[in-house]
C-alpha cells in the first residue's frame, strides 16, 4: 500500500488534523459546507494582480492551487516566513505535531515534477520511506509558476490487511538550528504572531493584518485578512509606499524535519534516524524606513 505526502519545501508549520476537520475539506478545494474555489481578477485596480478566495478552516486560511497530473485542486497553507514562499500540501489540517493520512487520498502524481535531489531513503521489512526534492508547476488563479517541493512517499508491504484500518499518522518534528526562531513556526495566524481573533474587517490595512511578501523584483504576494474569507493575490505590485524597506537577518536556518513514527489503528512502526534537510531558510522582513 502506498501513500504520498506532497509538501512545498518552505513549509514551517506542521500539525495534527483534528477528527472534526476530517469531513470539512477535500483535495478538490471545496469544503462540505459549500465554500467554492472562486477566482477574482482585478481586485487591485492599479495592479496586475490575480486574486483567489482563501478557504478558512478554524483559525487558519488556506490557498487553493492546481497541481499534479491530471491537475487537481489542493488547499495549501501560506508560509510567510521565507523569501520564496508558500505552500504545504493540506493532507494535514491545523498542523502542529504530525501529518494525518486518510485512506481516501491516493499517491501524489505529476509528470511536471522535476526531481533535483533524493533527500532520504529508508527500507524495512514492512515499509520503505523515501523523499525527493524538486520543482513542481502549480497554478494560482490564472498565474502559473514553479515552486520547490518535497515529495515524501511511504510504501507498506507484507503487513496484514487489518493493519491498514483506521487513521494513519506520520509523526514529524522540525529541526530548528536557532532556538530563537521557534515561535515563528507556530504562533498566531500564518506565522505572524498576531491572534486571528484580534483582526477585524474595519481596521486599516497594515502589516499587522496583512502579508506583503517579496518574491523578486516588483513581484509580491499580498494576503488581506480583513475581508471575510480572506484574499490571496499573486502578481506585480505597484508599491507606492516608499517607507517600506526589506531587511534580511544575519545567518541562515536550515529547513528540515525528522520522521519519527508511522502509526496505524493497531500498531506503531518506528522510523528512527530518518531526517530530511532540504534548503536554507531565512526571513524577509519589511518595516518603516525610520525604524530600519
Amino acid at each position: 500500500m502506498r501513500f504520498s505526502l506532497f509538501f512545498v519545501s518552505q513549509l514551517l508549520t506542521f500539525g495534527l488534523c483534528s477528527e472534526e476537520s476530517k469531513e470539512d475539506i477535500n483535495v478538490f478545494g471545496q469544503s462540505q459546507d459549500g465554500i467554492d474555489i472562486d477566482k477574482q481578477k482585478g481586485r487591485f485596480p492599479d495592479t496586475d494582480i490575480d486574486s483567489v478566495n482563501m478557504v478558512r478552516i478554524g483559525d487558519m486560511y488556506y490557498v487553493p492551487i492546481l497541481a499534479g497530473t491530471p491537475p487537481q485542486y489542493i488547499l495549501t497553507l501560506p508560509d510567510t516566513q521565507i523569501q520564496t514562499t508558500i505552500f504545504a500540501d493540506l493532507l494535514c489540517i491545523n498542523c502542529y505535531s504530525g501529518i494525518k493520512i486518510w485512506p481516501k487520498f491516493s499517491n501524489y502524481q505529476s509528470s511536471t515534477f522535476k526531481t533535483i535531489q533524493r533527500v532520504f531513503d529508508r527500507n524495512d521489512r514492512y515499509y520503505s520511506e523515501y523523499g525527493y526534492f524538486g520543482y513542481e508547476t502549480v497554478s494560482i488563479g490564472s498565474k502559473t509558476l514553479e515552486k520547490a517541493v518535497l515529495d515524501i512517499t511511504t510504501n507498506m508491504t507484507d503487513v496484514p490487511k487489518y493493519f491498514y484500518s483506521g487513521t494513519r499518522y506520520l509523526s514529524t518534528e522540525y529541526l530548528i538550528p536557532n532556538p530563537s526562531l521557534h515561535n515563528v513556526y507556530n504562533t498566531g495566524v500564518l506565522g505572524l504572531g498576531y491572534p486571528l481573533e484580534n483582526i477585524s474587517n474595519d481596521v486599516f490595512f497594515s502589516r499587522n493584518n496583512s502579508i506583503l511578501n517579496f518574491l523578486g523584483e516588483k513581484k509580491f504576494v499580498t494576503i488581506d485578512l480583513r475581508e471575510d474569507g480572506g484574499k490571496f493575490s499573486l502578481g506585480l505590485k505597484k508599491n507606492t509606499n516608499e517607507t517600506i524597506v526589506w531587511t534580511k537577518p544575519d545567518g541562515n536556518a536550515g529547513f528540515g524535519f525528522k520522521l519519527d513514527s508511522y502509526t496505524f489503528a493497531n500498531g506503531i512502526l518506528p522510523l528512527t534516524d530518518m531526517t530530511a534537510e532540504v534548503n536554507p531558510r531565512y526571513e524577509e522582513i519589511y518595516m518603516d524606513s525610520d525604524i530600519a
